[in-house]
């Protein structure tokens, strides 16, 4: 049976069995009902007739979305990405959900953690041990790239030869009979992203260690002459011991020595490296992604720990992406008085436009955030990262 296959705004993934039609929206009446603020009521429609499915929109106040190009009616197929609001559903052929028990490279899948634009993640275990791990598996919507899926194992395997411990640690890559995969450390703790969804916006001080941590981890990664692309709260997982950790590190980049040809996807598009909430200027224009643009994104990611939500909002991506290229970012004293006088001025250089403005290297981050984390620690201001993680588990 088709299913579609979405994440919450706690990031949980969420499967809705799709039988003949099934009206999306906000809306009471709907069939699948999405706490989406830029959804409409009633927004699209997919439905089946006579073997064929096809997607609708309802007149709503945004669009509805394929593949990123904004339609009215449209033939689907199974692992199209649908966009409702700020909401991606895919539309696939079987629930990932189903996939547990199976076997992929020599793990057997034990539980689905969670999915999104780019694959499924796993709780695996390796076959004859007792050690789980996260297996990611590449999303069934990017199996007709292989371009990608080349990408996706190649620099899997060379992130498995790094080692971190502010990186969620690549293990092994492959590629079998369910496609393309990756072994990572299994952490324990939450994504920042679904600390913010459920405890609202951080205090200073473990918000500035959150960036210190992922700070360092950025420090090795361009050390070793790569690139993250894909900075961003739900990409900061918490151990058990609340020491933050990088994850999704297959598709790093290396970093660009000079010009190249933009990448495309296999409809035609552009792709434009990273998550729009957190994408820098240059990138969004289809430059290469650089440590200057993880700066960028990193300083997006510490504004949204600290107020709550991403500089830049949007019902559209191409809407979000122009806003980085042509918007002040919005002002962090108006927004967190509290704010002790060195953090608005510190995001403020990560999210400069010009990437000649930001800071030098990762190093000379470090330093200021170093610098910032002991006046914090020294006056109390707000809880430390470590009892932050204590507040969440309670909360469960």
């Amino acid at each position: 049976m088709p299913v579609l296959l979405y994440a919450d705004k706690a990031e949980r993934n969420c499967e809705f069995p799709f039988e003949k039609r099934v009206v999306i929206g906000r809306g009471p009446t709907c069939d699948l009902r999405l706490d989406d603020e830029h959804a409409s009521r009633t927004h699209a429609m997919v439905y089946e007739e006579a073997g064929a499915y096809f997607l609708k929109d309802l007149e709503s106040r945004n669009g509805t979305r394929l593949n990123g190009e904004r339609v009215l009616f449209a033939h689907l197929a199974f692992g199209d990405e649908i966009r409702v609001g700020h909401t991606r559903i895919f539309f696939v052929q079987t629930a990932p959900s189903a996939m547990v028990g199976q076997s992929v490279g020599g793990y057997s899948l034990v539980e689905l953690l969670g999915a999104g634009g780019m694959g499924i993640v796993f709780r695996a275990r390796r076959q004859g041990l007792k050690q789980d791990v996260a297996l990611k598996v590449l999303h069934p919507r990017r199996a007709g790239d292989e371009k990608l899926a080349r990408l996706f194992v190649e620099q899997a395997e060379t992130t498995a030869k790094l080692f971190h411990p502010n990186l969620v640690n690549v293990q092994a890559a492959g590629r079998d009979k369910l496609g393309c995969y990756y072994a990572m450390d299994l952490v324990g703790g939450p994504s920042a992203a679904r600390l913010l969804a459920r405890l609202g916006a951080l205090d200073p001080l473990p918000a500035v260690e959150f960036a210190n941590h992922i700070a360092s981890a950025l420090a090795y990664l361009h050390e070793h002459g790569l690139v993250h692309a894909d900075v961003k709260p739900g990409n900061f997982l918490l151990d058990s011991d609340a020491t933050a950790k990088l994850g999704d590190l297959a598709l790093a980049r290396p970093v660009p020595s000079g010009p190249r040809p933009a990448d495309f996807l296999p409809n035609g598009r552009e792709y434009v490296w990273g998550t729009p909430a957190y994408i820098s200027p240059e990138v969004a224009i289809g430059q290469p992604p650089t440590p200057a643009s993880d700066l960028y994104s990193l300083g997006a990611s510490l504004f949204h720990l600290l107020v709550g939500k991403p500089p830049f909002g949007g019902s559209t991506s191409d809407e979000v992406l122009n806003r980085h290229l042509t918007e002040p970012l919005p002002d962090l004293r108006a927004l967190r008085p509290d704010l002790p006088a060195g953090i608005p001025p510190l995001v403020e250089r990560l999210t400069a436009k010009q990437p000649e403005r930001r800071h030098a290297s990762v190093q000379d981050l470090l330093a200021e955030l170093r610098t910032i984390r002991e006046q914090l620690r020294g006056g109390q201001s707000g809880e430390p990262l470590a009892e932050v993680l204590e507040r969440w588990r309670g909360g469960r």
